[in-house]
């Protein structure tokens, strides 16, 4: 080996064991996501993130009852043997009789947690106990400023994704978590981010780099499926200029689907993106084809140098119509738990259950590792 080849070397070497270093210093941390996704029955491809705080489980529920993914939940973080808190509304449907069974302690605000939790550290302290840690999930809105002082006062507490939020709410920051990386690049369909000032030629870049026949327009940020919009390639163009340059033809399409296109009309995002379309396997329900998106509902969370990822559970999320129905394309592919059709979602098999489970595992420990080493440096 070279001088200059060993030099490479050691230099990648101390690199690895500072990031891992790093890494190993940072504070406890717990996630609990949901990600969705599309198989065919070989490949995977990761299509966003969501923060668990913002959703309530309605296809899961359906399923499995009101509340179901929730007492998984909270049944998953007694295994820590920490104090469990829940901020946020007690008539949800949330598991909190599972909580509150594990011996957990729900407050409807960050002030009543904070009074909460200094009431009991001073009696942590006449046992001699320094600090007073726990486990917190906030439903609920909360302030920074609440967050902050709780940080302060109470530093070994453990807020459920609070390193993670930024990452999984924003598709942008969630699209450059996989960049730069083969391996994770190759879970993810291909994807530009695009300004919504649409210099001229971004149809044929957008063509050129992506390569599909059919493209997904999303917003960076959104929920539900609103502003999804699924167009074929010789449609694109147009969909881009009715969607951001044209306001008259924007509030046209409005009128048709405000779910769709009412979004774009209220978003100040200076950017959205476009993916390539990615089928899953079809499930044939009532006699009728569908193209599902699985949903994985999973946790995150590392404990000094320990890091672990549960997938609590999954289910298919229908369209809101098949694919022999006459109607849109985004009608045909884009999920939508929420439509009036009969069934909005289905139960995963359990042979792709068990395989997309070993494919996803590894992809988020180390898309985990990244969000950890980089809220570390921040």
């Amino acid at each position: 080996m070279s001088y200059f080849s060993l030099k490479i070397f050691m230099l990648c070497l101390i690199g690895a064991v500072l990031s891992a270093y790093a890494l190993a210093q940072a504070p406890d941390n717990i996630a609990f996501c949901i990600a969705d996704v599309k198989y065919d029955g070989k490949n995977l491809k990761i299509l966003e993130f969501g923060d668990c705080a913002e959703s309530m489980f309605s296809g899961y529920n359906a399923l499995y009852g009101k509340g179901a993914m929730w007492s998984l939940f909270w049944k998953h973080l007694a295994q820590f043997k920490l104090p469990l808190w829940y901020v946020g509304s007690s008539k949800n449907s949330m598991g909190l009789s599972t909580l509150k069974k594990l011996g957990g302690t729900c407050v409807a605000s960050m002030t009543a947690l904070h009074s909460k939790i200094k009431e009991e550290a001073k009696a942590f302290r006449k046992t001699g106990a320094k600090d007073s840690s726990g486990i917190v999930f906030v439903k609920s809105s909360y302030t920074k400023a609440g967050m902050r002082l709780l940080k302060k006062n109470f530093p070994s507490l453990i807020f459920v994704n609070n390193k993670v939020r930024h990452h999984v709410r924003n598709k942008c920051n969630t699209e450059f978590l996989f960049r730069g990386d083969s391996f994770l690049k190759a879970f993810r369909p291909a994807c530009k981010v695009c300004s919504k000032k649409c210099p001229p030629g971004l149809s044929e870049s957008i063509i050129h780099e992506l390569k599909s026949d059919t493209y997904v327009i999303k917003p960076t940020d959104g929920s539900c499926g609103r502003g999804i919009v699924f167009v074929p390639k010789k449609e694109l163009n147009a969909m881009l200029e009715s969607l951001f340059k044209d306001r008259s033809a924007l509030l046209n399409m409005k009128q048709k689907n405000s779910h769709t296109f009412g979004f774009w009309t209220m978003d100040r995002s200076t950017h959205f993106l476009v993916e390539e379309y990615v089928p899953s396997k079809i499930l044939t329900i009532a006699g009728k084809p569908y193209d599902p998106t699985m949903r994985l509902v999973f946790t995150m969370s590392s404990i000094g140098d320990n890091i672990n990822i549960t997938i609590l559970g999954a289910y298919w999320k229908l369209p809101a119509k098949s694919l022999i129905e006459k109607s849109t394309l985004t009608e045909r592919h884009r999920s939508d738990v929420h439509s009036s059709a009969p069934v909005n979602s289905v139960k995963v098999d359990h042979n792709d259950f068990e395989h997309v489970s070993q494919m996803f595992t590894p992809v988020m420990e180390k898309i985990y590792k990244r969000i950890l080493k980089r809220a570390h440096r921040g």
